[in-house]
């Protein structure tokens, strides 16, 4: 059976796919008008829910309402036509029609793999700013043919107000799990107080970092042991991008990877599960146009993070430890012995 819309006249098939007006009697395609209109990523639900709200008298009987499940069902055929085809390979063309303008901010292959960076201007200029980046990653928004979502944060400061916030996203196609080998750290009686020691060069003044690199170099003859120091020697020591001066941390409050970990947490809770790439752009813009509220915030002086017990306890202690090594009260190696149990792995 079909019915005539009151309102344009156009056919709806069936009374599930439309809503009877209590006042005039009228059939109205208000549902598929309404998943026309509205952003082709907006919850099909969230859209019946506003058009009954909307158009529907909750004093008065209504036995032709038709049911909420088919309704959503409704919705969500109406927008397929509107919302762009998610892509299932890397070679896919973007669709900039979904995109918010220049948001896209570069577009690499590397070695076959493909990843895109997003940021705006306004978080390309904070980044411009920052001394220090700080950067993970999270796989639990992303979906194929993407494997993670990697992003760049930093510091946002007023006087003693500061505000991790994230200043670039990129979507990226190439995962790799390194390789950990265990056993040496483990043996405490050697190696572990030793692994401890190198984890924790970087709580050194830049120039004193190398000496002591030297000095533990020469108390190891243990394979494992050996091939570490050969890696730290050629992608810590020597790197041609990240200088020993830019990865000291001397006299530098304590940050931990739980400020990035934290915003990637919340961002899962926000996705609720792996998005479909536009939707999922769309998210990350948002959360691109947040940062700059955070930024006015902050320079108001009505947004700060929130450090925990354990951490203000953990940074004075080491300022601690540096006052006493900035006068000379401890040797490097002592110094390093006692940084590292503040601040080592935890052995179990």
């Amino acid at each position: 059976m079909e019915f005539p819309c009151g309102r344009c006249r156009k056919e709806v098939d069936d009374s599930e796919c439309s809503i009877k007006c209590i006042q005039c009697e009228e059939w109205n395609h208000w549902v598929a008008e309404a998943a026309k209109a509205s952003q082709v990523f907006k919850s099909a639900h969230s859209i019946v829910q506003e058009t009954l709200l909307e158009n529907v008298d909750q004093s008065a009987p209504n036995p032709e309402l038709p049911r909420i499940a088919n309704l959503v069902r409704m919705a969500n055929r109406k927008r397929e036509a509107l919302r762009p085809k998610d892509p299932t390979s890397v070679d896919f063309e973007v669709n900039y029609d979904f995109i918010p303008d220049g948001y896209l901010r570069a577009d690499v292959w590397v070695r076959g793999k493909r990843h895109l960076v997003f940021a705006t201007e306004q978080q390309l200029q904070q980044l411009a700013k920052a001394k220090n980046w700080y950067c993970d990653g999270t796989f639990f928004v992303v979906r194929s043919p993407f494997t993670q979502l990697f992003s760049v944060h930093a510091f946002i400061r007023q006087g003693e107000d500061y505000k991790q916030v994230p200043l670039i996203f990129v979507l990226m196609s190439r995962r790799e799990k390194g390789d950990y080998k265990e056993p040496a750290y483990y043996e405490k009686a050697g190696a572990y107080d030793f692994m401890r020691r190198l984890m924790v060069l970087h709580f050194l003044p830049a120039e004193h970092i190398r000496g002591a690199f030297d000095q533990m170099r020469q108390q190891t003859d243990h394979p494992l042991l050996v091939q570490l120091m050969q890696y730290m020697e050629r992608e810590w020591m020597n790197n041609s991008v990240w200088t020993v001066d830019e990865w000291s941390v001397y006299y530098q409050p304590v940050r931990t990877n739980n400020d990035t970990e934290g915003y990637h947490t919340r961002l899962n809770r926000k996705a609720q599960h792996s998005l479909p790439f536009y939707m999922l752009v769309g998210l990350l813009h948002t959360e691109s146009q947040y940062v700059s509220l955070q930024a006015k915030l902050v320079s108001m002086n009505r947004l700060a993070r929130y450090k925990r017990k354990p951490y203000r306890v953990l940074e004075s202690k080491l300022y601690e430890q540096w006052d006493k090594y900035h006068n000379k009260e401890l040797t490097t190696s002592s110094f390093l012995r006692t940084v590292s149990r503040l601040y080592g792995p935890v052995h179990n």
